[in-house]
């Protein structure tokens, strides 16, 4: 497995962990490349190279050392289409995950500069991928633009929850922990501006108070100190009240938030496939999210999807949830109901079967 960064218990680090644990189960020997700072990951064999960073649109790590380092293994997983699989890509079975929103050469942010660094790198990495593997999606939007690339050996992966951990979490503790005695609000994401935690603060928090004594709890990995710096001051200068920053929870307390919190949020900007948004499904929560990236054709049926450019829409919407019980426990139910029959040991058995086939269709070729 090839990583770009490989510290903090969030969404792709995480991803990196759990699968190779399970691929470990099954009975295959899995190493975890990764730049030195990782943090402890028990039962992964993690190596750690030293890595450059890199500026501008090469805003990524840049590991040399994976260049010689991957030809020792059979299969060589990336789960960066960026930089670091530059040095990982001359490998003879060559895997790509896309963790998603996926920059590629037709999308225009970044102009023609951006537009010549996919080239090179990014679509480059999908059709190296394409041809000596295959392509593993988070997210149907990111499949969907493989596929429309011409990317064929691209697979969109299964869902995956920790039921088991969510389910046995204990919520009544979160909240003694933490003082929270009445209604909470939660969401879990690394603290980065796309996430969206400023603007609830600045444009929702303060409408939703007015109305009902809740606690906002934002959970996730300290990913800039300088936006946690940010979300403090909009916090004291709207005078807003419980309101929780909690950076870098165990995975016990993290599991204990979703089951202690009433409705679970996510503001974001863009994202791809969120895992986050099952998880509170798994603890029988109801959810009210924006409209960006996968999350419709993920989850949108079960949860309250509304645009991210309407902040009283979304306020409005967590408001009805909290002023009903029995549309929480309805919405919650039937979420869990959604979730309850994913699991990693699914996805471990999918990207094997995938990699077998892969192997085979070289042995035809």
């Amino acid at each position: 497995m090839v990583t770009e960064s490989f510290s903090g218990y969030h969404g792709e680090s995480r991803h990196v962990y759990r699968l190779a644990i399970e691929l470990g189960k099954r009975g295959h020997d899995v190493t975890v490349l990764a730049p030195k700072g990782v943090s402890y990951w028990p039962g992964v064999r993690v190596k750690s190279f030293p890595a450059l960073e890199g500026v501008g649109l090469m805003k990524s790590k840049i590991i040399p050392s994976y260049y010689f380092e991957v030809g020792k293994y059979e299969i060589v997983h990336s789960h960066s289409v960026g930089v670091p699989a530059l040095f990982a890509r001359h490998a003879e079975n060559f895997f790509v995950t896309v963790h998603g929103p996926l920059w590629y050469s037709g999308n225009t942010r970044y102009g023609v500069l951006g537009w010549i660094y996919n080239q090179l790198v990014t679509d480059s990495t999908l059709r190296a991928a394409n041809r000596k593997g295959c392509i593993f999606c988070i997210s149907p939007q990111d499949h969907g633009l493989c596929l429309g690339m011409g990317l064929r050996n691209s697979h969109l992966l299964p869902v995956y929850v920790e039921i088991e951990a969510i389910r046995e979490a204990d919520g009544e503790s979160f909240r003694k922990k933490y003082g929270i005695h009445g209604l909470m609000v939660l969401e879990v994401a690394r603290f980065l501006e796309f996430k969206g935690q400023l603007r609830f603060l600045r444009d929702c928090a303060e409408k939703i108070q007015k109305k009902l004594d809740v606690a906002f709890v934002f959970a996730g990995t300290k990913s800039d100190e300088k936006y946690l710096e940010a979300l403090r001051r909009e916090i004291v200068a709207r005078n807003l009240k419980n309101v929780f920053l909690l950076t870098d929870l165990t995975d016990q307390d993290l599991w204990a938030a979703y089951k202690a919190c009433d409705v679970f949020i996510l503001p974001s900007e863009f994202e791809g496939r969120p895992h986050v948004v099952w998880e509170a499904f798994a603890a029988r929560k109801p959810a009210v999210v924006t409209d960006v990236g996968g999350i419709r054709e993920s989850v949108g049926n079960l949860c309250r999807v509304v645009p991210f450019w309407k902040p009283q829409k979304f306020a409005e919407e967590i408001v009805k949830l909290l002023e009903d019980t029995k549309l929480r426990k309805k919405m919650g139910e039937k979420a869990y109901k959604f979730v309850s029959k994913f699991s990693w040991s699914k996805v471990a058995e999918f990207v094997e079967e995938k990699y077998f086939e892969a192997l085979k269709r070289k042995e035809v070729e």
